[in-house]
């Protein structure tokens, strides 16, 4: 509803309010889609379940993008109405998800399970991290694209999209084969999605062509889609099933911080320099570094 209300209504005050109730909705229902699986499911039924899930979330955006487009010739109001298919998946959810947990787990309650602990705090914090970083990165890249494009001569805006639009589907190839690399990469797949992403963001900063953008941002956008679903898993794996919504609700929420701070990252590396080609190697940097920690965190946790 928040997300259609712009459309019967445009004042500013009504606008900026609907909106940050549309980013409290959306930040829940993130939350509560990956809880759900993750309740509901065990062993290798849930890490598939997590990384359909994430390929739904890209084929959703892509089709809402789609919409935008669509309904941009009726006037920019009309293209608040693409959130209308909120309802048609509110319908299905009411239609078809079963409302009982499925309870594997041992049936004994623990004091331990009835709340987060110290530990569990350290564990969800240092894989919030993780998240934020990973998502101010790729929004980093979202922004940058374009104008590293044009800078270096390699396209224009028309271009650019393209580029993006390759990096936004290539998640749903990284969704569908979650399950095979956690098989392969076990635990260390944080790692190494990070790391990965990484050397994207590098590669698309030092691109000499169109091509190796494309090679680039397809990388980059793989190992994205990896990264932030690995998160969850893990979260999954080493939280009891009482406390998953609680600690999904944290990890949604250092994704939520890292959005947020992409501006304050951007202008702050501005401060350094204004070439793209820098800013998308200190970016890659950053988050090879991070993920080099966080593992490392994690390790001395296990």
């Amino acid at each position: 509803m928040s997300g259609t209300a712009p459309f019967w209504y445009q004042a500013y005050p009504f606008v900026f309010g609907t909106r940050i109730l549309f980013g409290l909705g959306v930040g829940m229902i993130n939350a509560k889609a990956i809880s759900i699986i993750s309740e509901r499911y065990q062993g290798k039924t849930r890490i598939q379940m997590l990384g359909l899930r994430g390929s739904a979330e890209v084929v959703g955006a892509s089709l809402i993008t789609l919409a935008v487009g669509q309904l941009l010739a009726f006037g920019w109001t009309a293209t608040f109405l693409a959130y209308s298919a909120g309802f048609l998946v509110l319908t299905l959810y009411l239609l078809f998800v079963p409302y009982g947990k499925e309870k594997k787990e041992v049936k004994k309650k623990t004091k331990e399970a009835s709340r987060l602990t110290r530990e569990m705090k350290g564990l969800i914090f240092i894989l919030a991290i993780e998240a934020a970083v990973v998502v101010c990165t790729n929004t980093a890249i979202t922004i940058r694209i374009p104008s590293l494009m044009v800078e270096r001569g390699l396209g224009d805006a028309q271009l650019s999209s393209f580029v993006l639009s390759v990096m936004q589907l290539i998640g749903i190839v990284a969704g569908v084969s979650f399950s095979f690399l956690i098989s392969i990469f076990k635990e260390k797949l944080l790692l190494w999605s990070g790391i990965t992403f990484g050397l994207g963001q590098i590669v698309i900063a030092l691109s000499p062509s169109l091509w190796v953008v494309v090679a680039g941002s397809i990388l980059a956008g793989f190992a994205y889609s990896v990264a932030l679903t690995t998160v969850f898993q893990l979260v999954s794996e080493r939280i009891p099933a009482k406390l998953l919504n609680q600690a999904t609700s944290f990890a949604v929420l250092g994704c939520s911080f890292g959005a947020f701070t992409t501006p304050f990252v951007l202008g702050a590396i501005g401060l350094l320099t204004h070439n793209g080609m820098l800013v998308f190697a200190i970016l890659g940097s950053w988050l090879i570094v991070t993920s080099i920690f966080v593992m490392y965190l994690l390790q001395k946790r296990a």
